[in-house]
């Protein structure tokens, strides 16, 4: 054997390729380094060097005492072998590399291949230097999703999700598979003084390549010339229905002025920080964009998105609100009838400001004869739904938004919300604790989770529940904690519902009805009764009275009945 070795000089050899490759691995380590490169690059290496030392010792063990002997069946068995186990281990190793990313986790199951029909904008790289352009790249990107979700059999991922990778980190495949579609849309934007440049790519994340891409240098003025360019674009490069775009698809009514524009994009950057002190700069922006551009669609659009959700961050009743978000719509509706924002926000405005869920599920519905697929409407109608009984159609609503929207917080503590109207709230404490487990610090998750909990008798998780959430809203923790053993028997109950009476009244709409659920637990009806009655929750409480099980203690006494005239459920 050892003299065969010698005779083929199999050790001369794998000492020259050692070396050989020794050389490549270091300046590969090198230039990865300088550059940037992803770990899986050298790992990829790695495997490839492997290989082609496997195959080394084939060739020298047949060919090393001469070069001129004939290919043997054995010889060709054997590098094919090593090629194809080498080809399976290049794959997983590039596979598990690219799993190792700082993406957004979440406890929703994916399908495990996605219609080709479907596509997510990212949100674009603000290449300017200036972190002030940020509303720039935001804004470009979140008017290609409003252009490009009017397109017919096109499937867009939502905004919610899209933005969880605003800060890169994640490879192609693993956003796709997480966002759950086949198409990414990707880019970079930079604006500097006259000159505007975009750089777009369409990419297939399932295939790996490049489907379409395009660089552009514009005057700033032609921006709005250029998003429907480039929406356009996007629509002939992907595989969709030629019968259903036959029909031409409508794009909306973008502002003609620059300073319009900018302002509109700086309200939305509020907009979407979803503070009460934010919700009111956006206002703001959009009313200042509209004294130069009345006709401005999308700033009317703006002001309706802020003004539906306001009552949550804000002590402005939905009354109020509403009144105000009738006045945008109006206006929004008369300069493009298909901003499928606006028929949403109308509707759910419509149900939590009138208390009138009826009339408000028949207006989100419009927005989904529009869009079938809007991810927002989806999951506000689901809510709406819960609230009317209609709780199969409730959850067929939230399971289709969260396909469309997987990574979106918000729409998973509204799915827990319904599940708890629907009274399964196992069902709701187990997604809620899920989505927990991956955002600890969500608090419109914890304040849903807080119910069930209660009802669950799972009360250490509510006392830190209670703490947690005392501590965002200008509470006393600790006498949130008090509250809580007041329900489960430990504190007297009479020191529990000092402990509440002793709570501001003046926060936001949630903290009022946290305050009257836990006196509804503490059997302290006389004090929840009086929160109703001083109207400080927003008229949310009036609506739970009627639906939500945390509340039913309220439901046995006569004075609920009075309060069940105020809403309007079917």
């Amino acid at each position: 054997m050892w003299d065969d070795l010698k005779k083929r000089k199999l050790g001369q050899w794998v000492l020259g390729y050692g070396a050989s490759a020794w050389v490549l691995y270091e300046v590969l380590s090198l230039i990865s380094q300088n550059f940037d490169w992803p770990p899986a690059v050298i790992r990829l290496a790695t495997v490839v060097l492997g290989v082609g030392l496997a195959l080394v010792v084939v060739v020298a063990w047949f060919h090393g005492e001469k070069g001129h002997q004939r290919v043997v069946l054995a010889e060709v068995v054997l590098i094919g072998g090593i090629l194809v186990g080498g080809a399976v281990a290049g794959r997983a190793v590039w596979r598990a590399a690219s799993a190792e990313t700082g993406a957004p986790a979440v406890p929703v199951a994916v399908a495990p291949s996605p219609p080709r029909n479907s596509l997510a904008v990212l949100p674009l790289t603000n290449q300017s230097g200036d972190p002030g352009q940020d509303f720039l790249s935001d804004g470009m990107s979140e008017e290609l999703m409003v252009a490009l979700a009017r397109v017919p059999g096109l499937r867009l991922a939502a905004r919610t999700s899209s933005f969880a990778f605003k800060e890169r980190g994640a490879s192609a495949d693993s956003i796709a598979r997480a966002l759950g579609v086949r198409h990414l849309l990707d880019g970079s934007v930079s604006r500097r003084g006259d000159t505007l440049r975009v750089s777009v790519a369409l990419v297939d994340a399932e295939q790996g390549y490049e489907v379409w891409s395009a660089n552009y240098r514009r005057p700033a003025a032609d921006i709005f010339a250029l998003q429907v360019e480039i929406a356009r674009s996007v629509v002939d490069a992907l595989p969709l229905d030629p019968v259903l775009l036959e029909a031409e698809w409508e794009l909306p009514d973008f502002s003609t002025d620059l300073e319009a524009h900018d302002l509109y994009l700086l309200g939305r950057q509020a907009w979407a920080r979803r503070t009460g002190e934010d919700h009111l700069r956006a206002i703001e922006y959009f009313e200042r964009a509209l004294e130069i551009d009345p006709d401005y669609a999308l700033a009317w659009a703006g002001l309706a998105d802020v003004y539906v959700v306001l009552p949550g961050y804000t002590s402005v009743s939905p009354r109020t609100s509403l009144t105000r978000l009738r006045n945008a719509a109006e206006r929004a509706l008369a300069l493009d009838s298909l901003l499928v924002s606006v028929h949403t926000a109308l509707g759910y405005g419509t149900a939590w400001g009138d208390r009138d869920f009826a009339r408000g599920i028949e207006q989100i519905g419009r927005a989904l004869e529009i869009d079938p697929e809007y991810a927002n409407a989806l999951h506000w109608r689901g809510e709406l739904l819960a609230h009317a009984g209609r709780f199969e159609e409730a959850r067929a609503h939230f399971s289709l938004a969260l396909e469309i929207d997987p990574l979106s917080g918000v729409t998973t503590a509204d799915f827990g919300q319904a599940l708890q109207v629907e009274g399964d709230h196992a069902a709701a404490a187990e997604l809620l604790e899920a989505y927990l487990a991956q955002e600890p610090d969500y608090l419109i998750a914890q304040y849903w989770l807080l119910y069930p909990t209660l009802l669950l008798g799972r009360y250490d998780r509510a006392r830190e529940l209670a703490r947690s959430l005392a501590e965002a809203l200008g509470m006393d923790p600790g006498a949130m904690e008090r509250a809580v053993g007041g329900v489960e028997g430990t504190v007297p109950r009479d020191e529990a519902v000092a402990a509440l009476d002793a709570q501001p009244r003046s926060g936001p709409g949630i903290s009022i009805v946290i305050l009257a659920a836990l006196y509804g637990q503490l059997g302290a009806l006389d004090q929840g009764f009086d929160l109703l009655d001083d109207g400080r929750d927003g008229g949310q409480v009036v609506v739970y009275l009627n639906t939500h099980h945390v509340f039913e203690p309220y439901r046995a006494d006569p004075r609920a009945a009075r309060y069940a005239e105020m809403v309007r459920l079917r």
